[in-house]
């Protein structure tokens, strides 16, 4: 696909986003468009003390992860962070380079390696009211050629001006769970696998792995069985 078309295409699919839900599917496939595994959106620390889930918005790394790098030290010692926080201009990173590898990152770097991360690019943007966010994509791959880099800063920011838009008018999906999240959860409490799953919804199984990790983290659950169980006992689901 032309550069442009693949732009207008990724963008219009962020446009035509009801909700964070619709916004999150359309992040997974600008992701995995861009040769890279997993992304995450992240409003910058306001303190020191911040720990990783509150600092996450979106994100299709596994709830598991997550538990792991917040065990083992605060956000500002994850190196796509701290990279994210330093710049104005989107940085790369990678587990390879000694100096990247403080705290969290340096005690999973073997998990993160398990789902395809070794190294990633984090973007930083800043929302209207003036706090400060990053987009941070992690994969396995060389980095972007200058023109696809260009092409992802612009798709970046006009994602994240859409999501901005749906939080300040309450256009957020409701808690706990979005609809098509209890979906993913209702189907998989019916013994269904995720390529399954995607087949049923006519989405992607990366789309379908994105809605069960953010509804493990919503409900602070550590696998999908854990999920299904709670979801059934709060009666979200039958």
């Amino acid at each position: 696909m032309l550069t442009l078309g693949r732009q207008s295409n990724l963008s219009q699919q962020f446009s035509a986003s009801a909700n964070t839900e619709d916004w999150l599917a359309a992040l997974t496939n600008l992701a995995y468009e861009f040769g890279y595994a997993h992304v995450t959106l992240l409003k910058i620390p306001s303190t020191a003390g911040s720990g990783v889930s509150a600092v996450i918005l979106e994100t299709t790394l596994p709830q598991w992860i997550i538990r792991e790098v917040g065990h083992h030290g605060p956000p500002n010692d994850c190196a796509a962070i701290r990279c994210g926080m330093s710049s104005l201009v989107p940085q790369y990173w990678s587990m390879d380079e000694d100096d990247a590898l403080p705290g969290a990152i340096a005690l999973t770097t073997d998990s993160f390696r398990g789902i395809g991360i070794t190294c990633g690019l984090t973007i930083p943007l800043n929302g209207l009211n003036g706090g400060k966010h990053l987009l941070t994509f992690g994969g396995d791959r060389t980095h972007l050629p200058q023109a696809a880099l260009n092409e992802l800063g612009m798709i970046c920011l006009h994602a994240f001006e859409i999501y901005d838009r749906l939080c300040r008018t309450g256009i957020k999906s409701p808690s706990p769970l979005t609809k098509r999240e209890l979906d993913v959860v209702r189907w998989t409490a019916q013994g269904k696998t995720s390529v399954e799953i995607a087949e049923i919804l006519s989405i992607s199984e990366h789309t379908v792995n994105a809605y069960m990790n953010n509804a493990m983290r919503k409900l602070d659950c550590v696998n999908r069985t854990q999920l299904v169980a709670k979801t059934i006992r709060l009666k979200l689901i039958n």
